[in-house]
């Protein structure tokens, strides 16, 4: 399996579509369809890392094929959702970052935050 395979079986395990993906990376749809099909240039490395966190498969499955396809569900940690940014409404610092954190994950990993926040 090839890395253009690699890419569609990781965004559709994440329940993502080409659009999806590409709006989380914020490229154009039609870059991750040509990725698919391995009709251009290869993802950078700094997008496979992207793509590998917003699908929650692991770098290096996703690189090279070998290792664990998925990341383990405890990998996902809840204070990375207070490192990264976005511009909420309220303009509330703690949910800008929770909602831009929030955004790049997968929809599996999304129900598991959720679960988590509701328990807390």
């Amino acid at each position: 399996m090839g890395l253009s395979s690699r890419i569609r079986e990781a965004r559709k395990n994440a329940d993502l579509s080409q659009q999806a993906l590409a709006r989380r990376l914020g490229l154009a749809h039609w870059l991750v369809s040509k990725w698919e099909r391995n009709s251009c240039p290869q993802p950078t490395q700094i997008q496979l890392d992207q793509i590998a966190e917003i699908t929650g498969v692991s770098r290096e499955w996703l690189v090279t094929g070998y290792g664990r396809m998925t990341v383990a569900s405890s990998s996902c940690n809840v204070y990375q959702l207070f490192r990264e940014t976005a511009t909420p409404d309220d303009g509330e610092e703690e949910e800008r970052r929770l909602l831009s954190a929030f955004r790049t994950k997968s929809q599996r990993v999304r129900r598991t935050i959720i679960e988590v926040i509701e328990e807390l």
